[in-house]
């Protein structure tokens, strides 16, 4: 049986560890993860080698229609690294292309996937973990002061590795991190709610103009 060229790994980053022994069965000549969190490229690149994994993040949204069919809700993109600097990305590109996903390459693989992260952070997780609606959370002063005290907390840890944000395909995360900085001066004056906002707002007419900039 001939191996496969590629095999996709989309599961929760804490089922990364099982999936290993599968993805050594399959034998595939490349690994790429489109998972969201960090540390799944390393894991990987542990058990197979650098050469062998590439890295991923989709800003596609979909939901499930049914047991065999999704539909795309948001489309976004798809951003390709290496994890090596030397894997040849072009037949993945044009791969993804060809399937009508806005394709981009990254240099590095790390701003590629801390970007993502960034992105990730906002909402998503005080939510989840409130079980509350976004909505909720940016009419509570209190949650929003959480939130910038996160979204500032990551983007310390990327300078400390010197990780410089990038706009990933229709979202544009670099965008993002400097309106973070910016209104991170701001609050120091400003109520966190106020500033926060018109923070958020920012972000939302920036994402909004990037969108139309990168349509195709």
């Amino acid at each position: 049986m001939q191996k496969p060229q590629l095999a996709i790994l989309s599961v929760k980053g804490y089922d990364t560890p099982g999936a290993i022994s599968t993805l050594e069965a399959l034998d595939a000549r490349q690994i790429l993860t489109l998972q969201n969190g960090l540390g799944n490229e390393e894991a990987l690149i542990t058990a197979f080698g650098p050469a062998r994994v590439l890295s991923g993040a989709i800003t596609t949204s979909v939901e499930p229609q049914s047991e065999n069919e999704i539909a795309i809700t948001k489309m976004g993109g798809i951003g390709l690294a290496t994890t090596d600097g030397k894997a040849d990305l072009t037949p993945w590109l044009a791969a993804f292309s060809a399937a009508s996903f806005p394709t981009r390459a990254y240099s590095d693989y790390h701003a590629l996937k801390w970007s993502k992260a960034l992105l990730n952070m906002l909402g998503n997780g005080t939510a989840a973990i409130l079980d509350l609606p976004v909505s909720t959370i940016y009419a509570d002063k209190r949650l929003i002061a959480l939130e910038v005290r996160a979204a500032r907390e990551a983007l310390a840890v990327m300078d400390k590795r010197r990780i410089t944000a990038v706009n990933l395909p229709r979202y544009p995360a670099a965008t993002l991190a400097t309106a973070l900085r910016f209104y991170h001066h701001l609050c120091s004056t400003q109520a966190p709610a106020c500033c926060w906002r018109r923070a958020w707002r920012q972000r939302s007419v920036a994402a909004a103009r990037y969108a139309r900039r990168t349509q195709t």
